[in-house]
């Protein structure tokens, strides 16, 4: 499976960034995004939507990346779940198939 992205980088790039919640400011020609009184950047040649979609994605991103985590331990359980449900199906098809050979052919059970 290709996961597009790589979880551990940007969990790098965000313990490397300043902390704290981020939000946009909105001036004649641009917008500022400020975490706390720290200026981080301006985006001139963005709207007010793309610096506002910027700051809740920074924002969001330890959920997010929270969740995908969780998300994949929950999946690998699964799946090893159906494994192993799986391999025991077919020993019950397996048994139940020479039951019904040794049936078939009058052989004690």
């Amino acid at each position: 499976m290709t996961q597009g992205f790589d979880i551990d980088e940007l969990e790098r790039l965000l313990a490397a960034d300043t902390p704290g919640e981020w939000r946009p400011c909105e001036l004649d020609q641009g917008v500022q995004i400020w975490c706390g009184s720290k200026y981080i950047g301006e985006t001139r040649d963005y709207t007010g939507d793309d610096a506002a979609l910027i700051v809740a994605a920074r924002n969001s991103l330890p959920a997010i990346l929270t969740e995908i985590r969780e998300l994949r331990a929950e999946n690998a359980r699964l799946r090893e779940d159906v494994r192993r449900q799986t391999s025991l199906a077919q020993d019950h098809f397996r048994n139940a198939t020479r039951l019904a050979a040794r049936a078939a052919l009058g052989e004690p059970q």
